[in-house]
């Protein structure tokens, strides 16, 4: 009898969570996120042979949705990605020791697909189409080597909405990326916290 009782409570709220819950088809998700990663990634240079890099980002997203139903939410966001590198160079034919540094801006168009789990938890995926600027900095010998190229690649986010009032929530969310430009190739993992404000149809 307790059992079937506690069994009673627990889909009764259930029901009541669920009829609480506020249609947000039409609605509009406004969207920014900050954060910090580090990536890894093999380069080819022409005569200055094969990187190896490691480094440190920031990165700023804002972005606007549509909720097609409660789930699902398809939008477009920009992607803004400043980069600070030490790099070594595997190549001495040329006389190119070590990278002493670089610096790098990646600027994305981002179209986005989300969709909502139970309890605010949400997975989604996106598209990343930008340019690169990069200038690189040799010590062995001292000169400037500047670069720019397009980009291409992918995103897969994980992420939890917290609500702190009915239209307005914080989330930090984990998102692992994939791009290619050029003759260059790299996989990043972003920890960010993002703010978002729901207007309502």
């Amino acid at each position: 009898m307790r059992k079937c009782f506690l069994l009673l409570c627990f889909f009764s709220l259930f029901i009541i969570s669920y009829a609480q819950e506020i249609d947000k088809t039409g609605s509009i998700l406004l969207n920014g996120s900050i954060g910090f990663s580090y990536t890894s990634s093999n380069n080819a240079l022409q005569y200055l042979g094969n990187e190896n890099l490691q480094t440190y980002n920031l990165n700023m997203n804002p972005k606007v949705g549509y909720f097609l139903n409660n789930k699902m939410v398809a939008g477009l966001g920009l992607d803004f990605v400043y980069t600070y590198a030490k790099i070594k160079t595997g190549n001495t034919s040329y006389n190119v020791i070590a990278l002493q540094s670089s610096q790098s801006l990646m600027y994305y168009v981002e179209p986005f697909f989300r969709y909502y789990f139970i309890n605010n938890w949400f997975g989604e995926a996106s598209v990343l189409l930008g340019h690169n600027n990069t200038i690189y900095k040799y010590q062995s010998p001292s000169y400037n080597y500047s670069t720019g190229a397009t980009n291409i690649g992918t995103g897969l986010t994980f992420g939890y909405s917290w609500f702190v009032k009915p239209n307005v929530c914080f989330e930090p969310f984990l998102k692992y990326s994939h791009n290619y430009s050029g003759s260059s190739g790299g996989n990043g993992l972003l920890f960010s916290l993002g703010l978002s404000y729901l207007l309502s149809k």
